[in-house]
């Protein structure tokens, strides 16, 4: 694929991402360009700048439909605890991606947004897990904050990670004996009590 009549965004995009989810915590035009054997001008055909195509990235990665990805991902899954796993798995397979978009965020607040969407999204899903398993609301939101804080620490490198780390931090969670509002119906309230 040669020229910028061939070259599309998407192919801008994913080369971006190739790039962060490899580890990378930047990139420059000119390596992207080498990546999809083109020239640099066929990048400016697309987009107006390196910012321009970091925005593309985040709106790739937590666009306005985010919380609706997720579900969709979670979507089938009855059990709460693997529902919760799966939340997890897929924190994993992004986590440097996760890590660059978290760094970039503090110089342009439309990544920043983004990184807001997808933090909402986590724990809303997270929470109502918690909820699922029969812990009442101000309970649930609160050991997803411990269970989020525990992963993000862990993917960041604050905490050291043996692999059973989350399946036992999931565990004490989820602990059926601090759970008095088993059975109740979930309220459709996750967002709200997520925001006090």
């Amino acid at each position: 694929m040669t020229g910028k009549c061939r070259m599309r965004r998407e192919d801008w995009v994913r080369a971006a991402l190739s790039r962060l989810e490899s580890g990378g915590t930047t990139f420059s035009i000119r390596a992207l360009a080498s990546d999809l054997g083109v020239t640099e001008g066929s990048f400016y055909h697309h987009f107006k700048g390196r910012t321009d195509l970091i925005r593309a990235v985040a709106a790739w990665w937590a666009g306005p439909d985010v919380a609706d990805r997720l579900a969709a991902e979670l979507a089938g899954i009855r059990s709460p605890l693997e529902r919760l796993r799966r939340v997890h798995a897929l924190w994993q397979r992004h986590t440097r991606l996760d890590g660059a978009l978290r760094r970039l965020a503090g110089d342009d607040p439309e990544v920043a947004a983004a990184v807001r969407r997808a933090d909402d999204a986590s724990a809303e899903a997270v929470t109502a897990a918690f909820f699922d398993l029969g812990f009442a609301m101000p309970v649930a939101s609160l050991r997803a904050k411990l269970l989020i804080s525990l992963a993000r620490a862990q993917h960041a490198g604050y905490v050291a990670a043996a692999p059973d780390d989350f399946d036992l931090a999931l565990e004490l969670l989820a602990a059926p004996q601090d759970a008095p509002q088993r059975g109740r119906k979930r309220d459709g309230r996750i967002a709200a009590s997520l925001a006090t």
